[in-house]
């Protein structure tokens, strides 16, 4: 096969042809190409240098018939098609070219065998232009749809370590507190961002172009649907931070009640006794006549010790309960919405 494409380098058509035709025979074919194929396509080109537009037509369809997927071969059937008159068969093979290989949308505009079909050639290749910018659109809305979705994902994830940032730092506590910015769901996003304003501006008068700003915009929509499942997962674990934060001042602040309440009796139970200790000096300077000089300026209200000592009581439990919530701020349970 290598020495029959020398011979056709050299213009050797004879010698060429001899080679394809002995080697035919022992063409293999592997991985869905037949070898046969591509020697068919060879002797058709031998055949069309002759001007045998025909018989190159007919080795071309051979071509074809034992590998369809021959872009090669559906291209040199639309030029030697296009000799005979054969309009129908440079519809398709042209298409089938483009199809299998968009190169040979530009390669259709500047053939010289094409243009004598030329109307033809365009009305084909606008079609592929056409189907190009559809697709394209197509593809740039389902970017833009992704990105959006993407970006209220970063939002959510945005507001819930925006709650953390409330917090106090605890530097001891490494589930606590807000998580360092930007996000890894962020950066992808912007990334995406950044490509699909390239492809959403990329000129259209190009199929290959075309084909090249859809590509774009899919992998847009496939970054922009990872960065919204990274985002749910990021989410996710500033949730479980919430919850630990949530947790922790909870008992905090019921321990900070308890301390307060402990205080208050403790304060009480002193107020109480302090009082009732007044109340006896008291009775016995009624008794005896003889005031107790260091209780005598408090003689009047020492009777009310129980009251004070309740008003102690309710002080500290008010305290117990506002101090904390001043000290940290409330991490509402709407965070999980």
């Amino acid at each position: 096969m290598g020495l029959a494409a020398t011979y056709l380098k050299m213009n050797e058509f004879d010698q060429a042809k001899d080679i394809l035709e002995k080697s035919l025979p022992h063409a293999p074919s592997e991985q869905g190409f037949d070898w046969k194929s591509h020697s068919y396509r060879l002797l058709g080109h031998i055949e069309a240098c002759h001007e045998k537009y025909q018989d190159a037509s007919r080795l071309l369809r051979l071509a074809i018939n034992l590998s369809p997927k021959s872009v090669e071969a559906q291209y040199d059937n639309a030029l030697y098609c296009a000799h005979t008159g054969d309009h129908a068969s440079v519809s398709s093979s042209l298409a089938s070219a483009i199809e299998g290989s968009p190169m040979y949308w530009r390669t259709a505009a500047v053939a010289s065998d094409l243009r004598l079909v030329l109307p033809l050639v365009e009305r084909t290749r606008a079609e592929y232009l056409e189907r190009g910018r559809s697709s394209h659109a197509k593809a740039i809305e389902l970017a833009r749809n992704a990105c959006a979705s993407a970006s209220r994902a970063v939002v959510r994830v945005e507001g819930v370590n925006s709650r953390l940032k409330l917090l106090r730092p605890r530097p001891n506590d490494q589930s606590w507190g807000p998580i360092a910015e930007p996000f890894e769901c962020d950066k992808a996003l912007r990334q995406s961002t950044r490509v699909l304003a390239a492809a959403s501006s990329a000129k259209l008068d190009d199929y290959i172009r075309c084909l090249e700003a859809t590509e774009s915009a899919g992998v847009v929509e496939r970054v922009a649907i990872q960065a919204a499942e990274m985002a749910e997962l990021e989410r996710t674990k500033l949730l479980n931070r919430l919850e630990h934060a949530r947790c922790m001042l909870q008992n905090e602040r019921a321990e900070s009640i308890s301390k307060s309440k402990s205080v208050g009796i403790t304060f009480t139970i002193i107020a109480y006794f302090v009082g009732s200790l007044g109340g006896c000096l008291s009775r016995v300077q009624t008794v005896t006549g003889h005031p107790v000089s260091i209780f005598y300026p408090i003689s009047a209200y020492i009777n009310v010790g129980p009251i004070v000592a309740l008003c102690v009581a309710a002080l500290f439990t008010l305290i117990g309960m506002f101090r904390y919530q001043s000290l940290e701020p409330p991490l509402d349970a709407e965070d999980h919405n």
